[in-house]
């Protein structure tokens, strides 16, 4: 498994002179409780997220932070299979396999020795303390990601993965991209009462407007059932010289590259294209438009997640 290293002897050596600091609480902090373990959970998006929220904390606190796969390769069942994704993102010491429990004991919560997320606006970090060990959550905060960016951005770079230095240096195009989620949204009962399948009238509007007003023609779809998205776009109609094409074959990284080199980028209501139009964003001016409500219950918490510069659109469900 290709993990960093090289310029991390100094990171690594840094954190062992951390750990026998004391606390922002002015506290020894005892060796044994130096690491915070963060479950993985979810897909590329959110073990994103997860990796995000664990560089915010190793920043704030004199903490070791390591990520566990144990909740992947041990799935619940009606949970979504996922694999371990960030292999190339993470330094050779922060990845463990250790048993890691979903529920722990009520006392551990109450002295934040266990840190979960309680819902999507839920700030879970600001709980985060010198007796937590465990932190678990999606932590889908744009104030996380922009604070644990420039380091994110530069395990990116130093990542032996081209694709992962490929998307942080995205080639500005001149094409406009979709991603069209479906897949687990569509078969899977939880996934899909939680957040719902978008119309395709939410990403046809997009291509329409973006054809009038930027002139966009190329429209690139990223989805993970290709064939379907593009059927469903088909056939709401669009303008006669708009042209709708598959991303080109390639992994989830490139379909990322995809997205995030578009001159104007249509998101689902998912971790994955979310960040694919941050890094966008982040790199030159590109036009974003997220769903709104992100979630299908439109009552239900949105998370914080959205910049002022990115367009929301309504999207109506199938």
């Amino acid at each position: 498994m290709a993990l960093i290293h090289g310029s991390d002897a100094v990171t690594d050596s840094a954190e062992h002179s951390r750990s026998s600091m004391v606390t922002t609480e002015g506290l020894p902090m005892p060796r044994a409780a130096t690491a915070i373990t963060i479950p993985l959970q979810g897909g590329l998006g959110n073990q994103l997220f997860e990796l995000a929220a664990g560089i915010v904390v190793r920043s704030r606190f004199p903490r070791r932070v390591h990520y566990s796969d144990y909740w992947l390769t041990n799935p619940v069942d009606g949970e979504t299979p996922r694999a371990f994704a960030l292999e190339g993102l993470l330094r050779r010491d922060e990845l463990v396999s250790a048993p890691t429990p979903r529920v722990g004991r009520v006392s551990d919560r109450l002295m934040n020795h266990r840190v979960i997320e309680r819902s999507p606006d839920d700030d879970a970090l600001a709980r985060v303390g010198r007796l937590t060990h465990v932190l678990a959550g999606y932590f889908q905060r744009l104030s996380y990601v922009e604070e644990a960016w420039p380091e994110l951005r530069a395990r990116f770079l130093n990542s032996p993965n081209p694709a992962h230095r490929r998307l942080v240096s995205p080639q500005a195009g001149d094409h406009g991209a979709i991603h069209y989620r479906l897949g687990d949204y569509v078969s899977n009962t939880g996934a899909n009462a939680h957040h719902g399948v978008t119309s395709p009238d939410y990403f046809v509007d997009v291509i329409r407007d973006g054809h009038k007003r930027l002139g966009i023609t190329d429209w690139r779809v990223v989805s993970d059932d290709t064939s379907t998205a593009l059927d469903l776009l088909a056939s709401r109609g669009l303008p006669s010289n708009v042209a709708l094409s598959a991303a080109e074959d390639g992994n989830e990284w490139e379909d990322l590259s995809t997205l995030a080199s578009a001159r104007a980028c249509a998101i689902s209501n998912s971790s994955f294209s979310w960040w694919a139009a941050f890094v966008g964003a982040s790199s030159r001016p590109t036009e974003v438009v997220a769903p709104r409500p992100w979630f299908a219950n439109a009552a239900a918490s949105e998370p914080p997640l959205f910049p002022d510069k990115w367009l929301r659109r309504d999207r109506p469900l199938l």
